[in-house]
């Protein structure tokens, strides 16, 4: 069976569900895309379209690294849905496959540093065993 999902669940540590990370650049501090962050929204939509893929449900979650008063909650929530509207827009992703999701700055892939660009990100995770 598939385990229940809502639009604004994060993923429970622990479970794992394919996913990759993405370099997605930004504006600094703020949910503007870049050209250069365009560019990466190509690959990966050209990754959704993928016919094996075609079924399938992800939830695109965002990651801020804390810089001063910068909301992070914000920005990334923002952040999740203008890569959301860039995907379906532009490549005519349907909507209904991506869940935006803003994760704030809590979830760091380098703890130790948190001002390591690595921990900034769009992080892509297949919730297909999620209903």
């Amino acid at each position: 069976g598939k385990l229940p999902f809502f639009a604004n669940q994060q993923i429970p540590p622990g479970f794992d569900f394919p996913a990759l990370d993405l370099t997605v650049e930004f504006d600094s501090g703020t949910h503007i895309l870049t050209a250069n962050g365009m560019t990466a929204l190509r690959s990966l939509a050209a990754a959704l379209s993928n016919p094996r893929l075609a079924n399938s449900r992800f939830q695109i979650g965002s990651h801020f690294v804390q810089q001063g008063g910068t909301n992070a909650l914000t920005i990334t929530s923002r952040r999740a849905s203008v890569v959301v509207d860039h995907l379906a827009t532009f490549y005519g992703i349907d909507r209904t496959r991506l869940v935006p999701l803003g994760y704030g700055s809590g979830k760091l892939r380098d703890a130790a540093v948190p001002a390591n660009p690595i921990n900034e990100r769009i992080e892509v995770i297949n919730v297909d065993k999620l209903q």
